[in-house]
Parts: structure tokens; sequence; C-alpha cells
């Protein structure tokens, strides 16, 4: 079942209303105490031309809506449809930080559709936690097949993808303890951003393949940590990155430094609030079976607190909330321990996202009309 609703309603019909009020008097408390962060950061990153493929993407979507199980692969998950023709994935390879995180290492793979053509610019997407979007035993999200469905339909632009993991000393990739997942993700400062922007972006990316130069062209996701993580690289760097998805969000409070001083992700809607709008398309997403009771907080609470700063600041923001697990921690032997309900959404919240973004010299990828017109509503 999927309809629109105020953030609040949406609240009311999952929690019966008590997400809401406590959402609403933690906004009125959390005051003045909090650290002035700069707004944007600064990287030695050449500054984009200015020039936009960005149309107006209307307001259809916007707000919160429920999404309701049992939840299931949608079509554009199951396999190409019609006349999409499969991107290339690589296999996955180590790109080693010499700067940012130095010492660290981190897995990634490169997602290329099947229409992209060298000199003509592609849009671009980053994915964190990169394995759980790409693999099929990791999660039902399975981002490629969607992605290749999307463009033939028109729906996303033609579009390269990265997909990193976190890093660590590791020279492998493969072992990364949280404590270094948490370091690159958790904390609110721009340094995950500039790794991206100065080291792996144009090391693995714009070495070998051409993407728009334009912010409304890039897009960077994730889930849990990965999820704020990239609402984290959007705040920052808003003039490279303006499309921000999100599902279970860790809004929270899992970084503390050793003075026991808060930075952690559950600071951002008092300082959206105190900041200037940022031009910002946001996606979240969370629900009922969120981890809830936490020591580092409430994830329903703080998504929910997230979707009220962002609406009263007027920023473009889909709020999917639902019933949905953090991870299928409970689920039976032989499935995928993902999390159902963002897997079930991950087609229309792209559909969202992407809503109005048009490569007019690839409109010979659009193969096929839409599947499903008014799915992100």
């Amino acid at each position: 079942m999927r309809r629109s609703v105020s953030v609040r309603k949406a609240v009311q019909m999952g929690l019966a209303g008590m997400l809401a009020a406590a959402a609403g008097a933690a906004l009125a408390a959390e005051g003045d105490n909090l650290p002035a962060w700069p707004a944007t950061a600064k990287s030695s990153v050449p500054p984009t031309t200015g020039k936009t493929f960005q149309t107006d993407p209307g307001v259809a979507g916007n707000g919160s809506l429920t999404l309701m199980g049992p939840y299931k692969r949608q079509v554009e998950q199951a396999g190409l449809i019609g006349k999409a023709t499969a991107g290339k994935l690589s296999e996955e390879k180590v790109y080693d930080s010499k700067k940012v995180y130095e010492g660290y290492h981190f897995r990634y793979s490169i997602y290329v559709p099947a229409a992209y053509q060298k000199g003509k610019p592609a849009a671009f997407m980053v994915l964190l936690d990169g394995g759980m979007y790409w693999h099929p035993q990791a999660s039902e999200f399975h981002a490629p097949t969607v992605i290749d469905n999307l463009i033939a339909s028109g729906e996303m632009p033609v579009t390269i993808v990265l997909f990193v993991a976190p890093g660590g000393p590791d020279p492998t990739g493969k072992k990364v303890d949280d404590k270094y997942r948490s370091d690159e993700y958790d904390t609110v400062s721009d340094r995950f951003g500039k790794f991206l922007l100065e080291e792996i972006v144009p090391d693995v990316i714009q070495k070998d393949y051409d993407v728009v130069d334009d912010p409304n062209g890039w897009g960077i996701g994730g889930h849990s940590s990965g999820g704020s993580a990239a609402f984290t690289v959007g705040w920052f760097f808003p003039d490279r990155f303006r499309k921000i998805h999100t599902n279970n969000g860790s809004f929270t409070k899992l970084a503390i430094d050793k003075g026991g001083k808060a930075i952690a992700a559950d600071s951002y809607p008092d300082m959206i609030q105190k900041e200037a709008a940022k031009p910002l398309r946001v996606t979240l997403e969370s629900g009922t079976r969120d981890i809830k009771n936490s020591p580092h907080g409430d994830w329903p609470t703080a998504n929910i607190k997230m979707a009220e700063a962002l609406a009263a600041k007027g920023v473009p923001f889909r709020f999917c909330w639902g019933e949905g697990y953090h991870y299928r921690n409970g689920a039976p032997a032989g499935e995928n321990m993902g999390p159902d309900q963002a897997a079930a959404d991950f087609p229309n919240a792209m559909r969202w996202l992407w809503r109005g973004y048009k490569l007019p010299y690839y409109a010979d990828a659009v193969v096929q009309p839409a599947t499903q017109p008014d799915a992100a509503k």
C-alpha cells in the first residue's frame, strides 16, 4: 500500500503518534549547544562550469508516504524489462588511499551502463557499503539491474556508479573493523567527502570515464551509517553532490570523540534549521521495525526529525515510512539479511531522486515507456 501523507500522519499510522511527539520535543530541546561546523567545505577539486541538465522535477512524491509489507522483489529488480540492456559491473578492486585516509584500503566496483559512450559525459552516483547494493546474496537491492531498467525507460539518465566499501588497514580491503567504518561514515566532517573528491573519484572514475561536472548530475547514497555519510557528503559539498539517497539512515549518536562530545549525525536536524537551505534533493526511509531503544538512539525518531527539519527548510525530500527491518536478522536460513523495506522501495526512490535530469545526447538510450510512471508518488 502506498500513499502520500504528512510526516506526522505517517508516523501516527506506524507508532500511534508517539515518535512524532518525541521528534518535536527533541527538536525544541536541542537548543544552541552544538558546535558550529562550517556550512560547506573547501576542496581542491576545480569548480563546476555552471551548466546543468536538470529540468523542473515538479513536486510529485515530495513529502512522506507509507509503504507497508510484505516486501517483495520489484519488477525492476527481477531482470531486464523489454528492450533494456545490461550494463557492465567490474570486478572488485582495491583502492589505496595515499592522502585523506593514508594506509587505508577500499574495495570498489564500477557499473557502466550499456548506453555510455566515451566523449558523452554521464551522470554519476556513489553507493556506499557498495556490495549491499549490487551483491545478490547481500540484499534485494539489485542496483545494477534497477538502473539498467530505469535508464531504458528514461526515468534515470545514463549514470556511471561507483560502489565502494568502507576502508581500513587490511591490504585486501576485505576485513574492515566497525571502528574504521564508523570513523569514515558516522563522523560529521568533510573528511570522507574529500576522500571521494580528491582521491578515489578522480583516480578511478574521472581518469577513465567522462562524467558531467554538474552537481545536479552527481548523487550519493547509502544504508544505515552509509546513509548518514551520504548526507554528510552532500551537506559539506553541495557544489558537487546534490542528489542524496538514504535508507535507515543513522542520524544518531554513533560517533563520539575522545572527550565524549557528540560529533555525530544526530546533530543534523538542528544544523539544517540553523543554516541556509542547501540545494539538495533527499530520500529518507525508516519504519516501525527499524532500530529502537539503542544506547546510540532511535532510528525511526531520528529519521522523522530529519524529515521535519528538511520540510521546515523547504528542501525537497521523500520520506518512505513502513514496517521494515534495519537488517533482517530474523530472516529464515537461506534468505538475504538486507533491509527489506528499503530494497523494495529502491526503484521508486531512484525514480524520484533523478526525476527531471535529462542528458539530451543520450536520447536514444530511452527505448521503452516508463514501467510505472507514477510509482514515485
